[in-house]
């Protein structure tokens, strides 16, 4: 009679540690007898980030409420545990630290922003038709209706932070044309490029529908949640999410559970201390 393995028990612990423009959830895994692993984290907008290393890490650069969630599996079954956080970036605005200075925040009802987050895009006006009024999609294997992708790049375009998901066969009934999570965090004052492309899937180079310069200092302010962006031929809109940082500390006010807290996999939620 052969013996049955183990039912595995899943068990993790994690750390929030402060960057200059994100948090880092770092995740340690206490799972017993389980050979496969899959982390999902719930991000505040309610997209998922899923991992199936062992002990994986996050960039967390929207504020709010996250979700982690470890699924521990062997052949015979699987276990989870479950916790939830909330990045809370000191320095005013959504951030806190309105509390009359007790924790060191600052009580300016207008702070700066340090940095912000592009968190989805809806364009809803391109060119539909190239220099020459040709088609964007021509060549061997091109249709009548461009398929748009866009980038998030440095000035130079020698540096691409962000490149979306293709919208295929797109025509201007279907506009407008919404891509979610973006989540793309970028620094104030820095200049960019939002650009976008027809990929044609064609023998030629992905064809430039619009290059559009990008610099959060020029034209909006922190406080907005979206701003649009638009000129004779183009217009789309970009939701944001601020992040707002001390000078002289970067702190993030919720610290996570330390490492022995959730040592027995238990899948009951613990509130950070």
């Amino acid at each position: 009679m052969g013996c049955k393995k183990p039912t595995p028990k899943a068990s993790f612990s994690y750390r929030i540690l402060p960057g200059q423009y994100h948090a880092t959830c770092v995740c340690y895994n206490y799972s017993k007898d389980a050979d496969e692993y899959e982390w999902i984290l719930t991000e505040p907008d309610g997209s998922k980030r899923i991992s199936n290393e062992f002990e994986p890490e996050f960039y967390c650069n929207i504020q709010g409420t996250y979700q982690l969630t470890l699924t521990a599996s062997n052949k015979n079954t699987s276990d989870w545990a479950t916790e939830s956080f909330y990045v809370y970036y000191e320095g005013g605005g959504n951030g806190g630290g309105n509390d009359g200075g007790n924790d060191g925040g600052n009580d300016d009802p207008n702070p700066t922003a340090s940095g912000y987050t592009i968190t989805w895009l809806r364009l809803e006006k391109i060119p539909m038709l190239d220099e020459n009024d040709d088609s964007w999609d021509t060549g061997l294997f091109g249709s009548g209706n461009p398929d748009i992708k866009f980038q998030i790049q440095n000035s130079s375009n020698s540096q691409t932070y962000y490149t979306s998901p293709v919208k295929e066969d797109v025509s201007t009934s279907d506009f407008p044309i919404t891509w979610y999570n973006v989540n793309t965090t970028l620094e104030m004052g820095a200049e960019y490029r939002i650009r976008f492309l027809d990929q044609d899937g064609a023998l030629d180079p992905d064809d430039i529908m619009a290059n559009c310069v990008w610099k959060q200092s020029g034209y909006f302010s922190p406080g907005a949640t979206s701003y649009t962006w638009y000129s004779s031929d183009i217009k789309f809109t970009v939701g944001l999410s601020w992040i707002y940082n001390k000078s002289d500390i970067n702190k993030i006010l919720t610290p996570g559970i330390s490492d022995d807290k959730l040592m027995d996999g238990d899948n009951t939620p613990i509130s950070a201390q």
